[in-house]
């Protein structure tokens, strides 16, 4: 056997100095450092995405985080469990990881988040004793999000992507989903984050009255909701005034939401922020919208992310859809 078996390659060599520079401070030699990373490497727990990430989100809620922040990682944390859920968490690689990202259909904003969630959420993996990665897959990616504010930041749903939603949707989960959609109802004041849940007894279909309590709205100022379009009393089946109008969690009703239109993410807030977005140009009454909405009567918000995104023909269609 020749000793050219044995030469290392320019690359390797220079691989090879930049290691030992690094290894210096420790004392350590590349063999004592490759045997560090076999045995770490032998001691990853075997743990799926899925279950990684209920951890994550039970931490956050130990940690103090807000309703709001819980929320986003949430979201985010659904996203990334619809594509790698029963992957172990160590099996996935930062090249796979790279590539899904930059193929999410969804905006920059949205890529963005996601990746800095993913990056809390694979550095809590890594911290695990034993630990349940080998590396942060995100580390090296950048993903900038636009600016907030103006035209266009606000994310809604089409007219036919509700009409697939509302005509497909489990019938259990109708009534919370036309709550939301069709009056604006926040998804932590109908999921009950850390609060009570919105029951049947806040909805009074018979005076078409919608009273949230201030235990339960996000604000935790109690609101009157009257006068709300038609639409939303045609898609609802009362049920006894203790029962919950959502049966389930806002991760389970965000994943079946996704899964019936076919979205990679689910922008956060979007069937609030679409009741939103139609009820301006379809009652051309921003006021009444913003009571409606909690925002104690004042536009500002409604004029800056809402108006002007959809025509009144469009705010039309939407609040046709009937069931």
């Amino acid at each position: 056997m020749t000793r050219s078996n044995y030469a290392l390659t320019p690359s390797q060599r220079n691989d090879a100095r930049k290691a030992l520079a690094l290894l210096a401070p420790l004392n350590l030699t590349l063999e004592q450092a490759a045997l560090l990373a076999l045995n770490r490497r032998s001691a990853i727990k075997t743990a799926d995405v899925s279950t990684v990430a209920d951890e994550f989100l039970r931490s956050r809620l130990t940690g103090g985080a807000r309703n709001a922040t819980y929320s986003w990682y949430e979201e985010r944390m659904n996203t990334i469990v619809a594509k790698f859920g029963d992957r172990p968490m160590a099996s996935i690689t930062r090249g796979e990881f790279k590539e899904w990202l930059e193929q999410v259909t969804e905006s920059a904003s949205s890529r963005a988040a996601t990746a800095r969630a993913a990056r809390a959420f694979w550095r809590y993996a890594l911290q695990k004793d034993p630990p349940l990665v080998h590396e942060v897959v995100t580390q090296g990616l950048e993903f900038q999000a636009p600016s907030a504010g103006g035209k266009g930041s606000t994310k809604f749903l089409t007219v036919p992507q509700c009409r697939t939603l509302l005509h497909q949707c489990q019938v259990r989960l109708r009534s919370a989903l036309a709550l939301m959609l069709f009056a604006g109802i926040r998804p932590e004041e109908m999921a009950g984050e850390n609060k009570p849940k919105l029951r049947w007894e806040h909805v009074n279909c018979d005076e078409r009255i919608i009273r949230v309590p201030g235990e339960i709205s996000k604000t935790g100022e109690a609101r009157i909701m009257e006068g709300l379009p038609d639409t939303v009393w045609t898609w609802l089946t009362p049920h006894d005034g203790a029962q919950e109008i959502l049966p389930t969690t806002r991760r389970t009703f965000v994943y079946c939401c996704r899964e019936l239109i076919g979205m990679a993410a689910w922008p956060q807030d979007c069937l609030r922020h679409s009741f939103a977005t139609y009820a301006v140009a379809g009652t051309n009454n921003p006021g009444q919208v913003a009571l409606w909405l909690g925002h104690n009567g004042n536009p500002t918000m409604l004029y800056r992310h809402y108006r002007g995104l959809v025509t009144k023909a469009e705010a039309e269609k939407f609040f046709a859809l009937k069931p």
